[in-house]
């Protein structure tokens, strides 16, 4: 019985296990780069405030646009959980909602890392990495519930969503972290 469990515990990482990965490495990161400087400033150069703890249920977060349209017009959405740039180099995060038919068209971004997990659905994610002598590595891979994706700064990506109208919207729990 004791071994079932520590085999348990070895296998078993959800998403809490994520958010506390991602956190960590962001808070170690912002101690390095950040020890002497106690004023913030998001990319508007406006003061941000540091967030004190905080819970949320998620049926209870405002659904709202993200900055991407599909090719019909539709915006993909998103749960806003912690709003950009509160803490430094924190672009937010998020829970972002792709419907039937809804694509993220291919773009990249200069200096941000894009983290997702997904929690529910199936998407294929289309990621280029920086043209190296001309050649262009791109990988195309099918996700679903469980799965993670890491994309640098300069690879371009694009989410193309479920396409049957009767598959589960794919949902995705999303940071960005900004190198600036």
């Amino acid at each position: 019985m004791m071994r079932l469990e520590k085999q348990r515990s070895k296998t078993s990482f959800t998403a809490t296990h994520l958010v506390a990965v991602l956190l960590l490495g962001y808070l170690l990161g912002y101690y390095r780069g950040n020890r002497s400087s106690s004023k913030i400033r998001d990319s508007n150069n406006q003061k941000s405030t540091l967030v004190s703890g905080s819970f949320q249920q998620l049926e209870s977060v405002p659904v709202r646009s993200t900055a991407h349209v599909d090719d019909q017009g539709r915006p993909i959405t998103k749960q806003q959980l912690i709003n950009p740039f509160v803490l430094p180099r924190l672009a937010g995060i998020s829970v972002a909602t792709l419907e039937s038919g809804q694509t993220v068209a291919k773009h990249e971004h200069d200096s941000m890392h894009e983290f997702f997990f997904i929690l529910q659905g199936k998407a294929t994610f289309r990621v280029a990495k920086a043209a190296v002598k001309g050649a262009i590595d791109q990988q195309v891979v099918t996700v679903s519930k469980g799965s993670f994706v890491h994309c640098a700064p300069h690879e371009t990506h694009e989410i193309v969503g479920p396409s049957d109208p009767n598959e589960e919207p794919l949902k995705m729990f999303v940071v960005g972290v900004t190198l600036d």
